[in-house]
């Protein structure tokens, strides 16, 4: 799994910074959708924290043992109440991710002369790896369906 790099984000940013209208990170080849700014009139708009890895992979394994979004009881409105355990993650994440199985974590410069940069801003991991994810959604299948051994 490819997983941001923010620490070359925040580097390229850095280096950029006078001449920088903002900055985005998002996946390439699913901007429209992925996209965020973290970088407006010279100053950080998101909190880029060094250790994305592992933060990524405690999230997974707290998934997995069934952290939700929300919490059981609804807020006064009666809607869903957020759970703020889930936030914690949310917020060192980019549109909901951390990276990408097939699409490329990239980070986007946009310059005060009207030109943008685009760049891969990744951990260089494989497309091909699975994430953790993956494994809580074949554990979920084989506990409702059953697996072949089940037969």
């Amino acid at each position: 799994m490819k997983l941001y790099d923010y620490t070359k984000a925040k580097r390229l940013i850095e280096k950029n910074k006078e001449n920088l209208i903002s900055a985005s990170l998002g996946m390439l080849e699913d901007w429209l959708w992925t996209s965020e700014t973290i970088f407006k009139d010279g100053k950080f708009i998101k909190e880029l924290p060094d250790n994305v890895k592992e933060l990524q992979e405690y999230f997974h394994k707290a998934r997995k043992e069934g952290l939700s979004p929300f919490l059981p009881e609804d807020n006064k409105d009666k809607l869903p109440k957020l759970n703020p355990e889930y936030e914690k993650y949310s917020d060192s994440q980019i549109m909901g991710l951390y990276g990408s199985v097939w699409a490329t974590p990239t980070l986007k410069l946009y310059f005060k002369d009207g030109t943008e940069k685009t760049i891969p801003c990744h951990n260089n991991g494989s497309s091909s790896e699975k994430p953790s994810s993956f494994d809580v959604a074949r554990e979920l299948f084989q506990d409702i369906f059953g697996t072949s051994e089940d037969k």
